[in-house]
């Protein structure tokens, strides 16, 4: 199932079994624009505080929370340009036998994608 709405993508996977999600996707539909903040070096909101909107958005404690990476990605063609929106924190964990994976805009906090789908 792929819809799209305010400005995001999504994608389900259902299972045809028994109808439960088996694979989640949300994703910024790329027809937004991008936000710009002149030449002003924003402050990005550091590692903590992304994982903490991933794990809250997923409804997670960070207990409950294993093998969790984050990184910080900046996006192709904008090296040395910091503006809002060129760099997002990509954050993958686990839990609950589910594979999670985040990516969260560096300045806003904005969730700009996630997935869930089934470990393993």
């Amino acid at each position: 199932l792929e819809f799209f709405s305010g400005g995001y993508e999504y994608d389900y996977e259902i299972s045809a079994a028994d109808g439960s999600v088996v694979k989640f996707k949300k994703e910024v539909d790329g027809t937004r624009p991008v936000q710009s903040s002149g030449n002003a070096a924003p402050a990005y909101i550091g590692e903590a505080r992304a994982k903490e909107i991933a794990f809250g958005h997923a409804g997670l404690a960070a207990a409950a929370v294993v093998r969790c990476a984050v990184e910080l990605d900046h996006h192709d063609g904008h090296a040395g340009n910091h503006g809002a929106g060129c760099c997002e924190y990509e954050i993958d964990f686990k839990s609950g036998g589910y594979e999670y994976e985040y990516t969260v805009d560096a300045v806003t906090g904005e969730i700009l994608e996630f997935k869930q789908e089934l470990d393993g």
